[in-house]
């Protein structure tokens, strides 16, 4: 499950489309970003759930 999302994740920022003209929470804003832009880059971050919790959803 986690090589998918990975693969995904990575052809979303590739193509930049890890953008959104918002403030990004801490944890996935991407670090050294002009403060002066709208648009702001997000990381993906590593999940805190469990390939059992979703099987289980």
């Amino acid at each position: 499950m986690e090589q998918i999302i990975d693969k995904y994740l990575k052809e979303l920022t590739d193509v930049q489309l890890n953008k959104l003209p918002t403030k990004i929470v801490t944890e996935m804003a991407a670090p050294h970003q002009d403060e002066n832009e709208e648009w702001r880059i997000w990381n993906p971050v590593k999940s805190q759930v469990t390939d059992i919790e979703i099987e289980e959803f």
